[in-house]
């Protein structure tokens, strides 16, 4: 089931996060969505389920955006609806980069990295993403963005949503699904 993403970009979610919904909907949803940057979709309460992918809450958590993006994930959702968002949980060592991803641009390739900076008390990070593209023989920096995350405690996150209106809010770990963070569950009523 593909994933229409708010910029109308196409994606299919992962094998975990569409069996988490089809566990609580009971059937395979026909509409599944992912929010785009201002929290829009256009799709009031029509989705079955909506998506959010593993920086979203860190992220707008730094930003102070989150209960206004959860509001408009539960508005988006058709009753007993559910989202379905993949929040990281992080264990010593804290990471310091991600793994480079290599991508073919224009008959070239590019290179994705990111540094990760962690404040002194660990409550949040910023990401330093680096985009290089191999240029005459030699990898030339093209483009940096940078991002603030706030790391956020089980509690919090399950507070957060039943703030915005979620029921049955759970949380799947890894162990059980396979996916490489925990994923939140939380149900329109």
């Amino acid at each position: 089931m593909p994933v229409q993403r708010g910029d109308g970009a196409v994606e299919a979610p992962t094998d975990a996060v569409l069996a988490l919904t089809i566990a609580e909907l009971g059937e395979r949803p026909n509409r599944i969505g992912r929010l785009d940057e201002s929290g829009e979709h256009g799709a009031y309460g029509s989705l079955d389920a909506v998506h959010c992918a593993e920086d979203v809450f860190p992220r707008r958590a730094a930003d102070g955006t989150l209960p206004g993006f959860l509001r408009a994930a539960l508005t988006a959702l058709r009753p007993g609806g559910v989202l379905v968002a993949a929040v990281p949980v992080f264990r010593e060592p804290r990471p310091v980069t991600a793994p480079p991803r290599v991508l073919r641009h224009d008959g070239g390739r590019e290179l994705i990295t990111s540094v990760w900076e962690w404040s002194a008390d660990g409550g949040s990070y910023s990401i330093d993403v680096l985009r290089l593209r191999k240029s005459g023989g030699r990898w030339v920096l093209v483009d940096t963005a940078t991002t603030v995350h706030r790391v956020l405690p089980a509690e919090q996150v399950r507070s957060l949503l039943a703030e915005a209106g979620f029921t049955r809010v759970r949380v799947s770990e890894p162990a059980a699904t396979g996916h490489p963070v925990p994923l939140w569950l939380g149900v329109r009523p």
